[in-house]
């Protein structure tokens, strides 16, 4: 049978080339004859011209291939039943895949069958998404749709196609929008692309607090809300407070999925679904049956940074979306601390663990629209230690400020005081993938009264708007203190299977319809803990 086939696809490959000697390219023109008999000499330059080998483009072997093998079936010898259609393939091209060539090879009961059926499960894989998998395997290029790229990466991890899984995750990482992110996340999940997951999960932490895309908050479920929430990478703007803003609006969606309008809308019926909720009851939203599955999230807030400012405090207490009396260990510790700089105990940290620096650090952030001259501060209590960022003449400073003039809490007169941060600078596009990225890894200095350090200097090329994410240690942790979490009464019932106020959202991937990029718009809701401009020093 093999022979036959190669005979088959020789002799007509033949006819073809047969049928097209004499033609000539275009635009090359054909040389006369002489109107004598004798023969013209040729010169050097014709007969260098002559040996050069040229290229004409007749009909394409591989769709040839493509058509007359894998479309119309022909000299098949091994017929596929998959998805209720019948596929007559050829052993030949279908060993190219380890799954085939697995089973076409050893003692397996389909080595010699010429009829096989493949009883697909995975709900991601469809008639078209099986055929474009299996076509690739006789051409050398496909052409795929972002819409179909779910189903394709499945039919390719299944049949062990390598190249196609690359071509797949390819097309994802240029199709990477807030519409994407969270299908994307999870079937990188299903299908072991543990790289592009990773990609995903930096865009997420990139443009979460940025995004006003409400479906893309529709999207992200519980476990993958978590894991934004607690990570040190996440790109926090402007304020922690922000964080907890951010939730109440994720929880109005995920109560109400069907929701839709603009980003002041959101705003003002989240506002309205909670005083709804607490209408009827004396107690706290997360006090509720249906607030409690949130805990867990809610607990990954680094509270030590929102209890540091009252405006934050006043906030929660007019919400009532968790009882203020769950603080109370995150208040204790922060007093210990508070004591220890002011008496002098603590200069700030000075031997510090990466590990503790991540799970305790301030986390804050700004959007620097144009190019320009800035100097702010993060509004709240920073235990004496006014610290300034600067950007002037593309250089990137952090300054302790120490003039009572400009700054209205009190100041520490410490004559050093040591600080740990990390400083990430980057650009995005319209759909919030990185266009260019700069960071400067933990470090830790000591600045006195009023000193300056430059943190970066910005090439010329860097494009506005620039992000800036910081995060910042002033003070050392207490010891033998680990960090409070909320003081719960009681674990939290966190199964929703089967309740009616189901919150746990996850992505379907087989339901994905349309996949199109979504342009990330600017962020323009004020936070409750505003940032703090001030005038170039």
């Amino acid at each position: 049978m093999g022979n036959s086939l190669y005979k088959s696809i020789s002799n007509r490959v033949l006819d073809i080339s047969d049928q097209a000697e004499g033609i000539v390219p275009r635009g090359v023109k054909r040389k006369r004859k002489e109107e004598n008999d004798g023969t013209r000499s040729t010169t050097v330059d014709e007969k260098s011209e002559l040996d050069t080998p040229k290229r004409r483009r007749i009909q394409s072997t591989s769709k040839y291939i493509y058509q007359t093998l894998f479309l119309n079936g022909e000299n098949s010898d091994i017929t596929i039943l998959a998805l209720g259609k019948r596929w007559n393939l050829h052993k030949l091209y279908l060993s190219q895949s380890p799954y085939f060539a697995s089973m076409f090879s050893g003692s397996w009961k389909e080595t010699d069958m010429s009829t096989i059926e493949l009883n697909i499960t995975d709900e991601n894989i469809d008639e078209t998404a099986f055929r474009i998998a299996l076509g690739s395997l006789y051409k050398d290029d496909i052409f795929l749709k972002p819409v179909q790229v779910i189903g394709v990466l499945a039919v390719a991890t299944l049949l062990q196609l390598d190249g196609l899984i690359d071509q797949c995750t390819a097309l994802m990482v240029d199709t990477l929008s807030s519409s994407t992110v969270c299908v994307y996340i999870s079937a990188a999940q299903v299908y072991g692309l543990g790289q592009f997951k990773q990609e995903c999960l930096d865009w997420l932490k990139r443009n979460l607090m940025l995004s006003q895309d409400s479906n893309l908050l529709k999207d992200i479920s519980m476990d993958l809300m978590k894991q934004m929430i607690s990570s040190s990478g996440l790109s926090v703007f402007l304020v922690e407070m922000d964080i907890y803003t951010l939730l109440k609006k994720w929880i109005f969606l995920q109560h109400i999925p069907s929701w839709s309008g603009s980003s002041k809308d959101l705003q003002t019926d989240t506002q309205e679904f909670f005083k709804e909720k607490l209408k009827v009851s004396e107690n706290c939203y997360l006090e509720l049956e249906e607030g409690k599955p949130f805990i867990q999230v809610f607990e990954c807030i680094r509270w030590q940074s929102v209890i540091n400012c009252a405006a934050s405090i006043r906030m929660l207490e007019n919400d009532r979306i968790l009882p203020t009396g769950w603080l109370h260990g995150m208040y204790e510790y922060s007093w210990k601390q508070l004591l220890q700089v002011e008496q002098g105990l603590d200069k700030g940290p000075q031997e510090l663990e990466e590990e503790v620096f991540d799970e305790q650090c301030t986390r804050c952030g700004r959007v620097l629209q144009k190019e320009g001259e800035y100097c702010w501060r993060w509004v709240g209590y920073s235990y004496g230690i006014d610290l300034l960022l600067s950007l002037n003449n593309r250089l990137l400073s952090l300054k302790r400020n120490s003039d009572p003039r400009s700054c209205l809490q009190s100041l520490s007169g410490q004559p050093k005081r040591y600080i740990y941060y990390r400083l990430t600078i980057y650009s995005i596009d319209e759909n919030g993938r990185l266009k260019f990225s700069k960071c400067v890894g933990l470090k830790k200095i000591h600045l006195g009264p009023n000193e300056e350090e430059v943190m970066l200097l910005l090439e010329k090329d860097v494009q506005f708007p620039l992000h800036i994410s910081f995060n910042v240690m002033v003070a050392s942790p207490v010891a033998n203190h680990c960090l409070p979490r909320l003081k719960v009464p009681s674990p939290p019932n966190v199964t929703t299977k089967g309740s009616q106020t189901e919150t746990i959202r996850n992505s379907n991937i087989s339901g994905m319809q349309n996949i199109t990029k979504s342009v990330t718009k600017d962020f323009n809701e004020t936070s409750i803990v505003s940032l703090e401009e001030r005038e170039p020093l």
